[in-house]
């Protein structure tokens, strides 16, 4: 087998077992982080690392991963039990990090708001060429479906 299968993957990526997690403190699950690093790619770069939260119950928690992303960043405003959100508006809900599941839970506001600081903090990572959708138009002819119908073709009876 040799090298082979490192030469032709596309992606390679080391996942490294970190912090570990325990009830009662930081996020108040029991679990670790996960430190993802790229190590081969044909798509993207390559050295780049990611954190990660993995629940030993429900596995990894993407809102529990986007929250330590933000306080890793410093995108987080306050310390301790009163952490928030400085572009919420005049009155930001507060929370520490053990009880953030349970604020978007009760507070749909606080959650619509997540969700979207969430999008708008990582559409810089996204791909946002517009141009591709003019490219695909030139290409195939806008509404390419709808001008030309399509042909059905009747099956002749076999005898039988």
């Amino acid at each position: 087998m040799g090298n082979t299968p490192l030469y032709l993957a596309n992606i390679i990526w080391k996942l490294e077992a970190g912090d570990k997690l325990k009830k009662g403190e930081l996020f108040d699950i029991n679990g670790f982080t996960v430190k993802l690093t790229v190590i081969k790619s044909r798509a993207n770069r390559a050295g780049q690392i990611g954190e990660f939260v993995y629940d030993q119950v429900r596995g990894y928690d993407n809102y529990l991963t986007n929250l330590l992303y933000f306080k890793n960043n410093k995108l987080l405003s306050g310390a301790g039990v009163g952490l928030y959100f400085s572009e919420e508006g005049d009155t930001p809900t507060k929370f520490k990090l053990g009880n953030f599941k349970e604020k978007l839970k009760e507070n749909k506001e606080f959650r619509i708001f997540f969700k979207k600081y969430v999008r708008l903090t990582f559409s810089d990572f996204i791909n946002k060429d517009e141009d591709i959708f003019e490219d695909i138009e030139n290409t195939l002819g806008k509404h390419s479906d709808e001008e030309k119908p399509v042909k059905t073709v009747k099956k002749k009876k076999k005898r039988v």
